[in-house]
């Protein structure tokens, strides 16, 4: 599958000739196709409690050496955010490298998830800087990277035990609590709490440790703490229910599925992740049921191009483009709207190095 999301000056322009030259219009609800623009941080086609997916970075998943584009489940889709957990485990951790009392907050499972430093975790003797290794760092761009939202990360304490979960934290990244995993609203269907192993995960992932098989379920973290603080709850693998009384925050085989809030205000595009956007010239966008889902980013480094003088013959549109970033598989792409469908979409120029020109 290609990279889900693709920094296109196509998608800017797309944007530019939308709101130069056409009506515009909160997109309230779905339009059934298989591009579909997002409008006032709206994206009505993608719902919440997993009926809908999107890819969004990439990580090793079908081996140690290649990364592939990663799957999130949609946990919701409120407030100009979509809540996102990795649809598979996507790498082995612990959830402290030491046993010993710890919370959400001086976890290094934490610090390795958002790229912190020493200070931030009690691992090892002085804490252990994860700055330049980490979840956050490897799997998305720093494009993607601004996208993902820093989120108030509630932690509570265990609800049946009643152990301190410490401070409340902000995030990029985070596990879910025992609360969020016990949401009827994210999983509806009670057992869909299963998650399966990548080939990596299968092989140990980043410890190395033996897990079952690629394809598999398995255990995999929440950020609540167990019975002690020297525990931490998880997900089981055979009938996905919270064991809230947790295993060894130390314990060197059990799976992380990351999740985390993207800001939809940083998204231009959802299409269909397969077939969604057409290679070529103009082309008619086709219908779409499925729901799986790619999105294409605004792109701050892009702010420089802009679109002037455009001008209609017939059915031909002329028009002036300044700011372009040429270079390999770089496009100005264009999309037709009619009553607020995208029905065309097609790349019109291809940059091998003008980065000013007239089309």
């Amino acid at each position: 599958m290609r990279n889900s999301v693709k920094r296109w000056i196509g998608a800017l322009l797309a944007a530019c000739l939308v709101m130069a030259l056409l009506p515009t219009a909160a997109l309230a609800t779905g339009t059934g196709k298989a591009i579909q623009r997002v409008s006032n941080g709206s994206a009505g086609n993608i719902s919440g409690g997993q009926a809908d997916n999107v890819y969004f970075g990439k990580y090793f998943q079908s081996n140690n050496s290649t990364k592939d584009p990663v799957k999130w489940r949609v946990l919701s889709n409120t407030g100009g955010q979509l809540f996102l957990l990795s649809d598979q485990n996507l790498d082995v951790f612990q959830y402290h490298t030491e046993e010993e009392n710890v919370t959400w907050e001086t976890s290094t499972m934490r610090s390795w998830l958002n790229g912190y430093g020493a200070s931030s975790n009690s691992g090892g003797n002085s804490g252990t800087d994860y700055t330049s290794d980490n979840f956050l760092g490897s799997a998305f761009s720093a494009n993607e990277q601004a996208a993902i939202a820093v989120t108030d990360v509630v932690n509570g304490p265990n609800p049946d035990y009643g152990t301190d979960g410490g401070n409340d934290t902000t995030d990029h990244i985070f596990l879910l609590s025992i609360a969020e995993a016990n949401n009827s609203t994210y999983f509806p269907r009670g057992t869909n709490r299963f998650s399966t192993n990548t080939a990596y995960v299968a092989g140990g992932g980043k410890l190395g440790k033996g897990m079952n098989n690629a394809g598999k379920t398995d255990w995999w973290w929440l950020r609540s703490p167990g019975f002690y603080n020297t525990m931490a709850a998880f997900i089981d693998w055979e009938d996905g229910s919270s064991v809230t009384d947790g295993n060894r925050v130390d314990y060197d085989r059990t799976a992380v599925r990351p999740a985390f809030n993207l800001n939809l205000s940083s998204v231009l595009f959802t299409s269909a992740a397969t077939g969604g956007k057409p290679d070529g010239g103009l082309t008619a966008v086709q219908n779409y049921s499925g729901n799986d889902w790619k999105l294409t980013l605004k792109d701050s480094s892009r702010d420089s191009f802009s679109v002037s003088n455009q001008t209609w013959s017939g059915n031909r549109l002329t028009f002036s483009y300044s700011g372009a970033q040429a270079g390999t598989n770089e496009y100005i792409s264009a999309v037709i709207e009619e009553n607020d469908e995208i029905t065309y979409y097609g790349r019109i120029l291809q940059l091998d190095g003008t980065t000013n020109g007239k089309s």
